[in-house]
């Protein structure tokens, strides 16, 4: 691999591995918290959570498909196609469930100022997608990883 393939494959790799573990943290740490703040602090508790999802969340993300992207445009000939295909609609299809599911439902509890445990639990198995579809792209990425280092 050339440097750009290299710096190309080392991104994707990094930020594919660290969104699996923002996934991972917002399904056991983040999303359980909030059956924790008080009612009259809620509303400033997710205003504060929102104002700091960009940086750790979607900075990453958007350098994971962006780089992906760019793989199979720029592919060495030790990276699969079809894995690097199926990266990518894996996480495409993060967005996909956040818009689609996880935001109506987050939204919908921003508004009423409260979650209740069904609301909890609606929240976690939405996010318990998407913590899959990130560990499946992330043993994708192994696969990829050990292709590399096998020829």
């Amino acid at each position: 691999m050339n440097i750009l393939y290299t710096v190309l494959f080392l991104v994707f790799v990094f930020t594919t591995f660290f969104n699996n573990g923002i996934q991972a943290y917002i399904h056991l740490e983040a999303y359980p918290l909030f059956a924790f703040v008080g009612a009259t602090e809620f509303p400033a508790y997710l205003k504060e959570y929102e104002r700091r999802l960009p940086l750790p969340l979607l900075l990453p993300y958007f350098a994971t498909v962006l780089s992906n992207l760019l793989l199979l445009i720029f592919r060495p000939a030790q990276l699969s196609l079809v894995w690097l295909i199926v990266a990518l609609v894996l996480n495409i299809a993060v967005t996909v469930v956040t818009l689609v599911l996880a935001t109506p439902v987050y939204n919908r509890h921003k508004q009423a100022g409260k979650i209740t445990l069904d609301g909890m639990r609606e929240l976690l198995r939405i996010n318990f997608l998407r913590l899959a579809l990130s560990t499946l792209s992330s043993v994708i990425v192994i696969y990829l990883l050990c292709s590399v280092f096998t020829i």
